[in-house]
């Protein structure tokens, strides 16, 4: 077998830098070091297909994270600054929250080195604690618009627990309705807001619905709870025209329940369907006005089963369930959603977070041509940075060729996980990505962490290691990754952290067929090596790496098997060792 070494290394930079007199969170790294995502295997009952365009994306290696908080949806004004909603946390040292989010600005066009500040003080919402009992709904940030330098800043509403249905995430089971938008002229120092919670934009809550109706359950849910514009780009530069006014039109996507369904999944990141909704935006630049406007229903208007558009009833919901026709269905399997239209591309690049289990959150990276689909998925990430949400990509970063771009999103809010993948925590976290062809070149690297770990197999924390992470407690039969071979190529590489002082074995299987046995010969020189063995694998394999009975023997020192395929303890138990990345050329 033939061993090859390699110096492995990460620049991970923690700093802290000046803003405004006050301290901001940075963390970033600069290294390029490209990693494919390999499990890319949908679930067959999802429904969803996979792009016929490209093959995934893959991480370059830089990211960088700013700040202690979350819920970030960048857009930005003429004068080239951003601005963003964020709550749940700190900014320069100064709190937001639940259910009095803020407001903030970075500048600078490299997203490695932007400055942030606080815009305004926290915001407080008319009728939070107001009659109907809001005060015991969570309010959160969600559409965020920059038009003419006017902002558009709007909240939904959350509750804690669904008395009717239990959800996989552990908190805000109940995702209630979009309250509407509050309205500034000066770029989030004072805002013009008469929004009430119990008046939502455009539904009703679930007990109000309830009382209305003389009925013991709701049978629709929430269709609309926290949508998101679509970014257009800088003052909707590449939004449609109305051909007879000549004004922009604003879209929104938002996901929600099916309308049909009896039970929907139907939390802040969880959901059955994405919809879609569009406004005329107004030219003017009157903030009462335009409050106005954007905050009557009657001016919404909602894609439709025949494929138009139409004007959203408030005072027909049933009628608007009836006929709102979703952009993409896949029940339970959707989530949070954002949507940007790559220029260079002419594509629309569709971001889901979607719950799997209150540890657990799954990515998608969707595109399609237009608007109202056919989205299909480029990437399927299980459990990407354990628990990863608010996804979008600004489309301020995305490259002139339209391959590379900066996935925005939040991580690990319960705080009981640390980052598994490099960047990824309670922060604003920037990670740059391309996307892939269909059959992407060879020598594509899969982060251990990226993977599907089978068994006992543990991810955790390691500065030293390529992508932030390793993979480890590789000890049971069954232990063991498996990925999706996005290359084609003869040769199967895998680096090992940390690799000790004797052999170690794991046997492969190709398409669940045993194909080698992979043996990792320590060479003394360096924690990190990087280890081969000849083996075929087609575009779409499957590749299982795992600890099968014969291996257990082999890879332990000394000690005796016990019941269960378990060594005796005392520190004599032998692990196969901590896993990096593997290579398929």
């Amino acid at each position: 077998m033939k061993t090859s070494v390699v110096l492995l290394f990460a620049l991970a930079v923690v700093a802290v830098s000046k803003a405004d007199g006050a301290e901001t969170f940075k963390v970033m790294n600069s290294a390029y070091n490209p990693t494919s995502w390999g499990y890319n295997h949908l679930p067959t009952e999802s429904g969803l297909t996979l792009s016929d365009s490209f093959g995934g994306i893959s991480f370059t290696g830089r990211y960088v994270s700013y700040t202690k908080a979350d819920t970030w949806y960048p857009i930005y004004a003429s004068t080239g600054t951003m601005y963003s909603s964020w709550t749940d946390g700190s900014v320069n040292g100064e709190a937001g929250g639940n259910p009095n989010p803020r407001c903030a600005k970075f500048t600078g066009t490299d997203p490695m080195d932007l400055t942030f500040s606080v815009v305004g003080g926290k915001l407080v919402h008319n009728g939070a604690n107001g009659p109907g009992g809001r005060n015991k709904f969570g309010r959160y940030p969600s559409a965020q618009l920059m038009y003419n330098d006017i902002w558009y800043y709007g909240t939904y509403l959350l509750e804690w627990t669904d008395r009717a249905l239990f959800v996989p995430n552990s908190d805000w089971q109940v995702l209630q309705p979009f309250v509407g938008f509050r309205v500034s002229g000066d770029f989030g120092e004072s805002w013009y807001d008469q929004t009430e919670p119990d008046n939502p934009l455009l539904e009703n809550a679930h007990e109000k619905w309830i009382g209305a109706h003389g009925v013991a359950f709701n049978p629709y849910e929430v269709l609309i709870g926290a949508p998101h514009f679509v970014d257009f780009g800088y003052n909707l530069e590449h939004a449609p025209k109305d051909p007879a006014t000549g004004r922009r039109w604003a879209y929104m996507v938002a996901h929600g329940a099916d309308a049909a369904t009896d039970i929907a999944h139907n939390s802040w990141v969880s959901g059955d369907n994405i919809y879609l909704l569009r406004i005329l935006m107004p030219e003017g630049t009157d903030v009462e006005k335009n409050f106005a406007y954007m905050n009557n229903p009657a001016n919404w208007q909602y894609y439709s089963n025949d494929g138009t558009y139409k004007t959203w009833n408030r005072d027909n919901l049933q009628e608007v369930y009836a006929n709102i026709r979703p952009i993409v269905d896949a029940t339970g399997y959707l989530g949070n959603v954002g949507l940007t239209y790559n220029a260079p591309l002419k594509k629309f690049i569709m971001t889901l977070s979607r719950v799997d289990r209150a540890d657990s959150f799954d990515t998608l990276v969707l595109e399609a041509d237009a608007i109202d689909g056919d989205y299909k998925v480029v990437q399927y990430m299980k459990g990407f940075a354990v628990a990863s949400y608010f996804m979008n990509i600004p489309s301020r970063f995305i490259s002139d060729d339209g391959l590379t771009m900066w996935l925005c999103y939040s991580s690990n809010y319960q705080k009981i996980h640390s980052p598994s993948i490099g960047g990824s925590s309670y922060s604003m976290c920037l990670s740059e990505i391309t996307l892939d062809p269909k059959q992407s070149a060879r020598g594509n690297r899969y982060e251990a962490e990226s993977m599907k770990r089978v068994g006992q197999a543990r991810l955790v924390v390691d500065a030293k290691c390529s992508n932030g992470g390793q993979v480890n407690g590789l000890s049971r039969v069954g232990d063991g990754l498996e990925f999706w071979s996005k290359s084609k190529g003869r040769v199967l590489k895998m680096a090992v952290a940390g690799e000790g002082t004797t052999a170690r074995r794991l046997s492969v299987y190709v398409n669940d067929q045993f194909a080698a046995k992979f043996i990792v010969t320590p060479t003394g020189e360096a924690r990190h090596t990087e280890h081969q063995i000849p083996l075929n694998i087609g575009y779409g394999d499957k590749v299982t790496m795992r600890i099968d009975a014969d291996d257990v023997s082999f890879n332990r020192i000394y000690g005796e098997m016990l019941a269960g395929e378990a060594f005796v303890r005392e520190g004599k138990q032998r692990f196969f060792g901590n896993i990096d990345y593997v290579v398929v050329e």
